[in-house]
């Protein structure tokens, strides 16, 4: 990037928080991309053991306020660093680059000058043409994670296996239960009812799921299995009712004491891929609010007094740890045979749109 990270304080911003930016931008050189607020608290309290990581060491061992920031405890010290940062962007003084925050989305219209333009872009798509990959494998998979910058490290490999990936951040909403629970109904239909497999032969759905070690975090990914299940149902119910059956209000009374009672064709299981119990050893963790592990008690281990969240591993190894769980539920030579299949079609997509006319605006 050729512009700065960076410009001078403004007269009248406080200069006390002066020291934040350049830490932050040796934070982000770490991982060669922007870091959210919490990534950036976890760098500072355990630089990584590379070169950038000790040019960070250096600017904490040599700036006091750094530590006297970490001496508030990491959710005052979050809650500072996020305060400090956004007024920061918000005037101008934050490269936006920089800081990411996960929380912006955009939707986009395409368009085209004319159709030699979209013609030039369905050749490059025919070749990039891609077939579903979860094709013959024997679970219907998702990967979710709780930290937004590590979706595009995660996406390259996660399209290898053809499995969807989706940042959760660590809320399991109603629209995100609502938009799984059709995925899960639309796998069962494209897949296997579409080709006369009988309807009890449902595939099993499995998450693989990043997300914090604290007792919140376990409760999510134990209580997430039973509520896709129930959404699932209720989308299958709805399917079948559509035409003049149950009112959406029993159909989703109807669905939970389903799942309750048996969980029927739909079988969906949590498969926690990071933050796990082991990961924590060597890390530095903070130590459990009690009263939370009280209220989770169901979930968390007992006499564990350590969390630890996403943020605390380097990207690289949570990529690393999908990239394992997609290799040990995958049935190798089915994804084999649906490759050389989507190879064959490739070039059946690009002869079928042809080659640029040659007197054309498009031509050679």
């Amino acid at each position: 990037m050729t512009e700065p990270y960076w410009r001078p304080f403004r007269s009248g911003h406080r200069k006390s928080s002066e020291w934040m930016v350049p830490a932050l931008q040796a934070a982000a050189a770490t991982q060669g991309r922007a870091i959210t607020t919490r990534r950036f608290l976890y760098l500072l309290t355990d630089p990584p053991d590379t070169a950038a990581g000790a040019a960070l060491a250096d600017l904490i061992a040599a700036e006091p306020r750094i530590g006297a920031l970490l001496a508030q405890g990491k959710k005052k010290a979050e809650e500072r660093i996020s305060a400090t940062l956004s007024e920061m962007r918000e005037v101008g003084l934050l490269h936006p680059a920089l800081l990411h925050d996960g929380r912006s989305d955009s939707i986009e219209h395409p368009s085209w000058p004319g159709a030699d333009a979209w013609l030039d872009e369905a050749r490059e798509d025919a070749d990039r043409l891609a077939l579903d990959r979860q094709t013959g494998q024997p679970r219907y998979r998702e990967v979710w994670t709780e930290a937004a910058d590590t979706l595009a490290d995660l996406q390259a490999v996660c399209e290898e296996y053809g499995v969807p990936l989706y940042s959760s951040s660590g809320n399991r909403t109603l629209g995100a239960l609502d938009r799984l629970g059709k995925r899960i109904v639309a796998d069962v239909y494209a897949r296997f009812a579409a080709v006369g497999i009988a309807v009890g032969s449902f595939r099993p759905a499995m998450l693989l799921y990043v997300g914090d070690f604290d007792p919140p975090g376990l409760s999510f990914t134990h209580d997430l299995a039973d509520a896709a299940a129930v959404w699932a149902h209720r989308w299958l119910r709805e399917r079948h009712h559509r035409q003049g059956g149950l009112p959406p209000d029993e159909a989703w009374r109807a669905a939970c004491d389903e799942v309750r009672d048996d969980p029927g064709p739909f079988v969906v299981t949590v498969n926690r891929v990071a933050v796990t119990q082991d990961d924590l050893d060597g890390r530095a963790c903070s130590v459990v609010n009690p009263a939370q592990a009280e209220q989770y008690r169901r979930f968390w281990p007992e006499g564990e007094t350590r969390t630890l969240q996403v943020e605390g591993l380097a990207i690289a190894e949570v990529v690393g740890l999908v990239s394992d769980a997609l290799a040990a539920t995958t049935d190798a030579e089915a994804l084999a045979a649906i490759k050389a299949q989507e190879a064959d079609e490739r070039r059946r997509a690009v002869s079928a749109i042809g080659e640029p006319a040659a007197d054309g605006p498009n031509g050679p």
